[in-house]
């Protein structure tokens, strides 16, 4: 697990020893108030920064991501999902899940999972927050199956259309533009 603190001014400091244990104490006892502040200040005085936050990379490659609030966190969840291109090639998406307010005393349960590898149960803490949890609506892959449908769709529906004219007579391209011309389209 790599576990780090971000700072309002996109530094980082790594954790250097990332059991849970030590993340979490690091977690609570970390001065985010202050650092919240900060980044309030440099918005105000127009300074490129970000929130404060504290991030956990398992060796999955999912990330958890905990931005903490006044009430507790804003949560993000990054993690790598098995499906298919056009249902028949295996592929691996990327998605995620954003909780907005997560609260405070169910994040030691998330971060504990997390380090577990459980993907299922960090996904389902994050859902229990009913509508404040939205999973990513779809990844690129998903996107590019559906762009790859129309497409094809489009195709069928140009296949259909060529059918349903074969039997009309043909015109060459010259007799096809004079007629344009005759009729005034031209």
């Amino acid at each position: 697990m790599n576990v780090w603190i971000q700072l309002h001014d996109f530094s980082s400091e790594d954790l250097k020893d990332p059991s849970s244990e030590n993340a979490l104490k690091l977690y609570n006892e970390f001065d985010w108030d202050s650092e919240i502040l900060k980044e309030e200040n440099a918005n105000a005085e127009g300074i490129e920064c970000c929130d404060p936050g504290m991030g956990f990379v398992s060796d999955d490659h999912s990330i958890l991501h905990l931005v903490p609030t006044s009430t507790g966190a804003m949560v993000h969840y990054h993690f790598r999902k098995a499906g298919r291109f056009l249902g028949l090639f295996p592929t691996v998406r990327d998605e995620a899940i954003s909780v907005t307010d997560y609260p405070s005393e169910e994040i030691q349960d998330l971060v504990l999972e997390h380090y577990r590898g459980n993907q299922r149960s960090v996904k389902e803490l994050l859902s229990e927050f009913g509508n404040e949890a939205a999973e990513a609506s779809s990844s690129v892959s998903e996107r590019v199956n559906q762009a790859i449908r129309e497409a094809l769709s489009e195709d069928l529906d140009d296949l259909q259309a060529f059918r349903d004219r074969e039997s009309e007579p043909t015109m060459d391209f010259e007799s096809f533009l004079k007629r344009m011309r005759s009729d005034g389209r031209l």
